[in-house]
């Protein structure tokens, strides 16, 4: 838990200083990746050591992320689909009966213009996400 409050830190100080852009995001994998160095170094790894064994672990660290790509890629296709679907239902069904609202309360609408047209290059991207082979 201290090694989160010192990275959140280590975030927080970097926002004040550099503001809201990508070098606040590279300030904080600095610190973090430089936290994590310290940490095996202080446990008594060689540096060298853990990098040979990293390259040796290549092939596999790329399939596991070519595996969660795709999963992440079938999530957001199916989630397109969804959305398609619900458009579609929602537009299709009779309107319902006019129902008395509470204070602050909005009433159920489908899935807006906007939101179909964005779902097509997502659902196009997350597809060849899907189903490109990345060897």
């Amino acid at each position: 838990m201290a090694l989160f409050r010192l990275i959140a830190g280590m975030s927080s100080l970097a926002f004040g200083a550099l503001g809201r852009s990508t070098y606040t995001l590279y300030v904080f994998l600095v610190g973090l990746l430089f936290l994590i160095g310290l940490g095996l170094v202080l446990l008594g790894f060689d540096l060298n050591t853990v990098d040979r064994w990293l390259e040796s672990q290549g092939g596999l660290l790329d399939a596991i992320g070519t595996i969660l790509l795709r999963i992440a890629s079938g999530i957001a296709l199916l989630l397109c689909i969804l959305v398609y679907y619900l458009a579609i239902a929602a537009r299709l069904k009779p309107p319902p009966a006019p129902v008395e609202l509470k204070p602050g309360e909005q009433p159920d609408t489908p899935p807006g213009w906007g939101c179909l047209l964005l779902a097509i290059p997502v659902a196009w991207f997350a597809w060849f996400g899907m189903t490109m082979d990345y060897s």
